[in-house]
């Protein structure tokens, strides 16, 4: 994975619409700064970070005060990020707890009904093991939401329930070295490969399987079949070669609460990073 990759995964700014900063890269300074008058939000933020990219104190200061703001924060404060320029946000605007809500803001739409810190300790990550805050979030009868601070900016939009919290930190993880696979379409998996997964399965009392997710692995396919076993739902989860681990991955609750195909494989990607694998 490259150094530029690395650095937009660990702030957050994988979540920004890469195609409207190379527009707005495009725009005269003078203009980006007419622009930065005339908007609020998250208008005036991507037009503050490409001011800020090229040195113009303007867009630093637009920023610093974006930070100060719960709605503009989380996009703000990923754009410092990048610029290395966390030092111009006041410490107590910068907290794990603040990035948190900050997130939980630009993901609901509003402040949260509740906010909790579920982890704190070293997790695994890209370049080593890193410091990292787990925070659960939601709406009052609303699914669960999940916000990492500290190695990453990793928000996962409901579908963790009945996971356990080592299942919810696997799953943080994994959704950050989804980063550095290459997806492959369902249909684009060899028959052969899918055959010699499924083969693998008959212990397991599987049935109805159906493969609905798959990315490339080093020397492998890393499948995602959602089946029933002994009546519950759930993915098996593993490679096609029989290089890598099979693991079931229970879910089996509300609608609402269950887990999709894509999650499913981000619990295992972060099971396998958490076990050193």
């Amino acid at each position: 994975m490259s150094d530029d990759v690395l650095a937009r995964l660990e702030t957050g700014a994988g979540v920004f619409d890469e195609a409207l900063l190379a527009r707005l890269d495009a725009v005269p300074t003078e203009q980006l700064a007419e622009r930065l008058a005339g908007h609020g939000g998250h208008a005036a933020g991507d037009a503050a970070y490409v001011l800020a990219r090229r040195d113009d104190a303007r867009g630093v200061a637009a920023l610093a005060r974006a930070a100060t703001v719960l709605a503009t924060a989380h996009r703000a404060l990923s754009y410092l990020a990048i610029l290395d320029m966390d030092d111009m946000v006041r410490p107590e605007d910068r907290t794990p707890e603040r990035r948190a809500l900050a997130d939980a803001v630009d993901l609901l739409g509003g402040p949260p009904a509740w906010i909790e810190l579920i982890f704190h300790g070293d997790l695994p990550w890209q370049r080593g093991p890193r410091e990292a805050w787990l925070f659960a979030f939601g709406l009052d009868g609303a699914p669960e939401s999940l916000a990492l601070v500290g190695p990453g900016r990793v928000r996962v939009d409901g579908g963790v329930g009945g996971l356990d919290l080592d299942d919810r930190l696997a799953m943080v993880c994994g959704c950050a070295a989804e980063t550095g696979l290459r997806p492959v379409a369902p249909d684009d998996v060899p028959a052969h490969a899918l055959r010699a997964f499924l083969g693998r399965r008959a212990y397991l009392w599987l049935t109805q399987p159906r493969l609905e997710c798959a990315w490339e692995l080093e020397r492998d396919l890393l499948l995602v079949v959602a089946a029933q076993r002994r009546g519950h739902r759930g993915f098996l989860v593993g490679g096609a070669a029989g290089h890598v681990p099979l693991h079931w991955i229970e879910s089996d609750g509300p609608a609402a609460e269950r887990l999709d195909a894509r999650r499913a494989g981000w619990v295992w990607l972060g099971r396998m990073a958490r076990a050193g694998a």
